[in-house]
């Protein structure tokens, strides 16, 4: 496969800063088993490309993504077990072991509705910033059905079991203002202003040392298994590997900076005194 053969994601790069849009705007963005397998072709590579320091998460048109397709995910693979296995373990694999494991900040950015597998895909990343229009729901038990792989410990983490269980059992939808209540969202911003606030953020972040942002991801990902007593040892060995891996002398400048008094807002710039 190549990334003239995507058919539903579209894949935009631009100073730094590489934007994969979810593209089935005719089924509201749902997740079939094609999408699936671009996804898991698609986000390897921008992962491993260090020309790409951010990776935002989008939807084409009024939704972000509505979750499975139905009838290509299930009905169609109802007689089909060992295929619908094959693409459920590559939806695990690019959501959990790329994107959300990814050394590099990822945003979603939800500009509507956002269900299911979608939900799930901006549990995966490191900054959720939605439209106050955005919608989301977890609504598999109105079908009879269960949601997916790692929603119930990734809502969990961020709201708690008691609020995550009643939106599980419940199956029901919440507004954007109660997302960032119960911290599923970082941020909320007027429709209209999504777009240019997303990519002001991922300029910022695109602007800041990979390898910082790199250690800075591992370390939070890593603190809680980590505990209280191992903590300061284990981050003073991301700051001596810091310190390895700056061949271009970056955090030296940095922190001469720092000592002077001078506001840096940037890898390599943006001081002021």
């Amino acid at each position: 496969m190549q990334a003239s053969d995507y058919r539903t994601i579209l894949v935009e790069h631009a100073a730094g800063v590489a934007r994969v849009t979810l593209s089935r705007p005719e089924k509201r963005n749902a997740m079939n088993p094609r999408m699936h397998e671009e996804m898991a072709h698609a986000l390897p590579g921008l992962v491993a490309d260090p020309a790409v320091r951010v990776i935002v998460i989008t939807g084409a048109g009024s939704t972000f993504c509505a979750g499975a397709d139905i009838k290509e995910y299930f009905r169609d693979l109802e007689n089909r077990p060992d295929e619908r296995a094959r693409i459920t373990e590559l939806a695990r694999h690019w959501m959990w072991d790329v994107l959300a494991q990814a050394g590099k900040p990822t945003i979603a950015m939800v500009n509507g509705h956002c269900f299911g597998g979608g939900f799930l895909v901006s549990l995966a990343c490191d900054i959720v910033v939605a439209s106050e229009r955005a919608v989301f729901g977890l609504p598999e038990v109105n079908w009879g059905h269960l949601p997916g792989g790692a929603a119930s410990l990734k809502t969990i983490e961020a709201m708690g079991a008691r609020m995550a269980l009643y939106y599980a059992m419940t199956g029901e939808n919440f507004d954007a203002a109660t997302a960032l209540r119960e911290r599923l969202v970082t941020r909320v911003v007027p429709h209209e202003q999504l777009q240019a606030q997303v990519e002001q953020l991922a300029a910022s972040l695109a602007a800041k040392s990979p390898m910082a942002l790199q250690a800075i991801k591992e370390i939070y990902r890593a603190a809680p298994s980590v505990g209280m007593a191992h903590i300061h040892d284990f981050v003073q060995a991301k700051v001596d590997q810091l310190r390895v891996r700056d061949t271009g002398g970056l955090r030296e400048r940095g922190m001469a900076d720092f000592i002077a008094g001078k506001l840096r807002t940037t890898e390599t710039g943006g001081a002021k005194a």
